[in-house]
């Protein structure tokens, strides 16, 4: 069964998040996870730029280059490898007005850090044509600054909520979203 964010990506693009380790003036490549999640990491070459530590292409042993994307890890985030987040909810309904809100109970997540700073956004719909519309990418650039939390510790985890659906989680990987 696929989970809302898993839909939420493109099944033709190969995805790699991996960290670099600089080694003298060069650096190397560890890939962490890639999706498709049944794609075997063995069956793919990934060619990369060593001296400036960047992904160059990604080819398929037997079918040869593949779209791709790749976002880098930071080592000092906290990623772990194939984590998960999963979050519990309810809609509340204010008595009086008859609004309707998700409210997130209990957020479980895996993550090395003892403290990890979450915030809820509810994303505004501009036109009520847009309700039945899926929601592109476009839609979360405004929401990718991670500023810091209330406790000046930064922000690592944005939960995008719309019409009382969780729609996409952002993750700060320290060098990208």
């Amino acid at each position: 069964m696929r989970t809302k964010l898993q839909s939420l990506r493109n099944p033709y693009i190969f995805y790699l998040n991996y960290s670099l380790e600089q080694t003298g003036k060069s650096y190397n490549l560890f890939p962490l996870t890639v999706e498709p999640t049944h794609a075997s990491i063995n069956e793919y070459r990934i060619d990369s730029d060593n001296r400036n530590g960047i992904v160059k292409s990604i080819s398929h042993i037997i079918d040869g280059p593949v779209q791709y994307k790749c976002i880098q890890i930071d080592s000092s985030v906290g990623y772990l490898l194939g984590t998960t987040m999963r979050i519990y909810s309810s809609i509340y309904t204010h008595e009086r007005s008859g609004t309707k809100m998700l409210n997130i109970i209990h957020c479980h997540l895996n993550d090395k850090d003892e403290e990890v700073s979450i915030e809820t956004v509810h994303m505004k719909v501009v036109r009520k044509s847009e309700q039945e519309k899926p929601i592109d990418d476009k839609a979360y650039e405004p929401y990718m600054e991670f500023k810091n939390d209330m406790m000046g510790k930064p922000l690592k985890y944005k939960i995008m909520v719309r019409d009382l659906v969780v729609q996409k989680i952002l993750y700060n990987t320290g060098n990208s979203v």
